[in-house]
This record gives structure tokens, sequence and C-alpha cells, in this order.
């Protein structure tokens, strides 16, 4: 089943993302919990991530209504060099429509996130199905 294939592979692969990630920055994997707005300037400026993934609905909106210091959190992140990226499971939506909706909903400059940075599950499905029918044309 392609289903099962696409959710196994994403587990090994957020597995060795995770494995080399705990061991070259001597991390314990333990859940950090940000209250204040002060609290994640901080963490965003001191750390050495560099790499950031949110989830769209549900973590930065909620149907059309922003949830709070979304925005805020976007901006600080990008305007301090950090790359994010945004993923969502909603396979109804390209990844020019799921940029256009952070625009809208979260109120963002329209030059500030690029379609690049949309990682939608269909765009996923489809270049992964690309690959495997890559490799069944060559063999």
């Amino acid at each position: 089943d392609i289903t099962e294939s696409i959710r196994y592979e994403s587990e090994m692969e957020m597995k060795k993302v995770t494995d080399v990630l705990f061991h070259s920055l001597q991390l314990q994997p333990s859940p950090l919990l940000i209250q204040t707005n002060d609290e994640l300037t901080s963490y965003m400026s001191s750390n050495q991530i560099q790499n950031y993934l949110f989830d769209c609905d549900g973590v930065l909106y909620r149907g059309n209504d922003s949830l709070p210091s979304a925005s805020l959190a976007i901006q600080s992140l990008l305007n301090s060099g950090k790359q994010v990226y945004f993923v969502t499971n909603n396979a109804a939506s390209t990844r020019m429509e799921l940029k256009q909706k952070l625009e809208r909903v979260l109120q963002l400059p329209m030059d500030l996130l690029k379609e690049e940075m949309m990682i939608g599950s269909a765009h996923v499905a489809s270049r992964y199905l690309r690959s495997c029918l890559l490799k069944e044309s060559k063999n």
C-alpha cells in the first residue's frame, strides 16, 4: 500500500534527522514549553537551530483565524535569517494556495514567503511517485 510505504519512509527519515540533531547538539529529547513572546524571542535568537517546520492548521491558524503570536513568530524567524517551512497534510491546496492563505490569515508581507517553503502532502506524494516511476523506468 502506497500510503503505508510513504508513512514508513517518513518515520525512518524523521528518526535519522532526530538522531543526528540530538547527537550533534548533545541534546536530551525533552519537550520545550514556551509561554510568552519574550521567551520565544529569546529562544529563537539564542539557539543553534537554523531550520523550523510549522504544521499549519491548528498551529498557525484555525480555519481563517490566526493563532496568537503566529505571525510575530514567523516574521521574527525569517527576519533573523532562519529557514522556515510550512507543512500540511491537507492535499486540497496547492503550494501557492497555501502560501496565499498564510499571507492572508497571518497578515504577512507578500514577499516574505516563497512557494518553496510550502510542503504539502499532495506535493510530497507526487515527488515520491515520480521517483518511483523513474526508478521503475530504469529497470
